[in-house]
């Protein structure tokens, strides 16, 4: 795979925008073994500060909703501090998705504590 890498126009035609100074051009390589053995192929681009990858994605169906737990617990949070929680994933044409942060205070307690990822359970952490 070759990648023409492109700077920010300012003044001038946006549609004819001028080389990247760093890395005007990028060549990713590798084979379908290789992809299939590894998952994916990645070429991190310095002074970019871009990574390309490509990797395989299955052709079934991908699940619509996603539930499971995470024990907070294992987590190993500082107790009463107030830290992020940010969810993120990759949806089916690969652009990425995520929620607001949830903020968490870490307490100590002694019940065991678990976030729901199952939106239609309210939480009192």
């Amino acid at each position: 795979m070759r990648v023409n890498l492109f700077g920010y126009v300012k003044v001038g035609d946006p549609l004819d925008p001028p080389p990247h100074i760093d890395q005007p051009t990028a060549r990713l390589a590798g084979y379908g073994d290789e992809l299939l053995s590894q998952g994916e192929i990645a070429l991190d681009l310095p002074g970019v500060e871009l990574r390309l990858i490509v990797d395989c994605i299955t052709e079934a169906a991908l699940p619509r909703d996603v539930r499971g737990a995470i024990d907070i617990a294992d987590l190993n949070l500082e107790d009463g501090r107030e830290l992020p929680l940010f969810i993120t994933a990759r949806q089916v044409d690969q652009s990425r998705v995520w929620r607001s942060p949830i903020f968490m205070r870490s307490e100590a307690c002694s019940r065991p504590r678990v976030m729901s990822m199952d939106p239609r359970v309210r939480q009192n952490l």
